[in-house]
């Protein structure tokens, strides 16, 4: 059983700096992976963000609710932050937003939904979690969800797929559980965007059909102060699959964010 003392230090390992050009403080921006990802989806980006102020990846593994992901990030970080999260740590980053909105300085939300959990979705994932607990992750990961990630012109790249099968295995059957019920307890968020005046930053893959186009540009006609951006030949991974498009957009967007952090 996974209790709280072990989501905590799962938390502490995870909120960690990750200076890829700037070692010293300021304003940070947090990247929040997806379900069955870790820092590796981010590390082009990183790369690039690094450049322009400290970066801190987060984990979406410590507990099993959306309420109790975002509590555990805001008591591990700074007072005031940037924040990016991708699918479901995108869905994560609109709960702290819920939580905590005077906290965020700037806010990117990429190939993700604001919808609450859907029955249909809540019972797949019940049936994929079974499978994953006996033993058949990797097998998930290639039958079940590496189809609906890529674009077509990447479904045929094995180093992408073996990648995101690695990061699957190393966050490991019990967190993906954990995972699934926390998509189950997440609450309609559209209406928290209007409020939210920083920069922000919607994108998505133009072949995502988990998290589609559509919710996207809703997302960003919600915002009052958001660039959308709709990547070619990318899907659900888009920050794998084209990654200097993705790295682009982010800096474009955090160079705004910095700048009024600046004027304010």
């Amino acid at each position: 059983m996974i209790g709280t003392n072990s989501g905590k230090k799962i938390m502490n390992e995870c909120i960690r700096s990750t200076f890829a050009g700037r070692p010293g403080g300021g304003l940070p921006v947090v990247l929040l992976p997806g379900t069955l990802c870790d820092g590796r989806m981010w590390r082009y980006q990183r790369a690039a963000l690094g450049q322009l102020a400290p970066v801190l990846v987060g984990s979406m593994t410590g507990a099993d609710s959306m309420r109790a992901l975002a509590r555990d990030l805001l008591a591990e970080l700074p007072p005031r932050f940037a924040l990016a999260g991708f699918s479901m740590g995108g869905m994560v980053a609109l709960e702290v937003l819920r939580q905590a909105p005077e906290r965020i300085a700037g806010l990117a939300l990429l190939d993700t939904n604001y919808w609450e959990d859907l029955p249909e979705r809540a019972a797949a994932r019940e049936v994929q979690v079974a499978g994953a607990l006996s033993g058949g992750l990797a097998r998930l990961v290639r039958e079940q969800l590496l189809p609906n990630y890529f674009a077509a012109a990447n479904r045929d790249n094995p180093a992408l797929a073996q990648e995101v099968v690695d990061m699957a295995e190393a966050v490991g059957e019990l967190a993906f559980a954990r995972q699934a019920r926390a998509l189950g307890t997440r609450s309609e968020s559209l209406g928290l965007l209007g409020g939210f005046a920083r920069p922000a930053l919607v994108l998505c893959g133009e072949e995502d059909v988990l998290c589609p186009p559509p919710a996207h540009e809703a997302m960003a006609e919600a915002l009052p102060s958001a660039e959308l951006v709709v990547v070619p030949d990318a899907a659900h991974m888009a920050p794998m699959e084209q990654p200097q498009v993705v790295a682009d957009a982010l800096c474009r967007w955090l160079e705004q964010v910095l700048q009024s952090e600046v004027a304010s």
